[in-house]
């Protein structure tokens, strides 16, 4: 299982930004109650799947490091939006999808990557959040860039209704942003946390 700063390396290439601004990232987010992991060096902790889920979401929502917690906060909190249940897909990523929220979606996409890996040969993954109206999806892709999508996840119904969404309101409708991370990069943090035996097995 891997420690911080082997976290930060590994998502460096996706987020763009160097393995150290990361770093200053996930303590913006330990400091608010979102991340476990508080020494580096020779008494590193190890990092959760909810660790590595949180940095992913703050990297998918935000460039800045202050504003991180509240993106994990927006982004984690998001219900699946109701649908019939797909018999078609995998075990495994059929009962990930379920999960009643998005965070907790994230974190088990990698947690269980190696199986949901094993699970889709030929096929990828696409998980794209939308911005400033928070939304999510998860996407089936197949050889040919033929997308189907499987899941997605919208604003807390009762946390609308308190104004929890407020931030995100006011701001510019007509100026909308997507990002999107592959199954590459999802099964790439997936690795990071695995158990030795597992690795082995």
């Amino acid at each position: 299982m891997a420690v911080l700063p082997a976290l930060a390396d590994a998502l460096s290439p996706f987020d763009g930004r160097t393995p150290p601004a990361l770093t200053v990232v996930a303590r913006h987010l330990r400091d608010a109650g979102l991340f476990s992991v508080g020494n580096r060096g020779r008494g590193a902790a190890h990092v959760t799947a909810e660790d590595v889920a949180a940095l992913l979401l703050a990297s998918l929502w935000t460039d800045g490091p202050t504003a991180s917690p509240r993106a994990v906060e927006v982004l984690a909190t998001l219900k699946r939006r109701p649908a019939v249940e797909d018999k078609t897909l995998p075990r495994c990523l059929g009962l990930v999808i379920r999960l009643p929220n998005f965070g907790e979606t994230v974190a088990a996409l990698i947690e269980f990557a190696w199986i949901i890996r094993d699970e889709i040969p030929g096929l990828r993954l696409e998980l794209t959040v939308h911005r400033p109206c928070p939304t999510a999806s998860l996407a089936l892709v197949d050889s040919l860039d033929r997308r189907r999508v499987i899941a997605e996840w919208q604003v807390d119904a009762d946390r609308l209704t308190k104004g929890f969404y407020l931030p995100e309101s006011r701001q510019r409708a007509d100026r909308r942003h997507s990002t999107t991370i592959t199954s590459e990069t999802l099964f790439a943090l997936g690795n990071l946390i695995l158990r030795k035996s597992e690795v082995e097995a």
